[in-house]
């Protein structure tokens, strides 16, 4: 992240990066039976700029082709709003939002959550 936000301030004005990354778990079930657990890691992330005044932005999921991802906010720029202000200048917190006691439940617990859930909406 840092190698991309050093290479856009060589081309902008102003430059910022937002990232997020999300682990997730997903049950699926059909007519009450488990047929599918999926897990997914999911890391993105968007690059905003400031060029000539103008505000500009992409975003993507790998840092790798860094240049390209530059070269798509710089276009956006082009024909972005004009605005009159800048990014922060010192990095931003970093939080983590998730429930602790949930995310240290491993996949055992997690499918007798799905089935006790499955249980209950049998009897509805």
């Amino acid at each position: 992240m840092e190698k991309i936000l050093k290479y856009a301030m060589t081309k902008v004005d102003e430059a910022e990066i937002l990232s997020n990354m999300t682990q997730s778990s997903l049950l699926r079930y059909e007519n009450g039976q488990l047929i599918d657990i999926i897990n997914r890691d999911l890391s993105e992330f968007s690059l905003r700029v400031i060029k000539d005044g103008r505000l500009g932005s992409t975003c993507g999921t790998s840092y790798e082709n860094y240049e390209n991802l530059m070269d798509k906010a710089l276009f956006s720029a082009k024909y972005g709003n004009k605005v009159d202000f800048r990014f922060p200048s010192e990095k931003g917190e970093h939080h983590q939002m998730f429930d602790p006691e949930l995310a240290s439940l491993g996949p055992e617990e997690l499918l007798q959550i799905g089935d006790d859930i499955i249980t209950k909406a049998r009897k509805m």
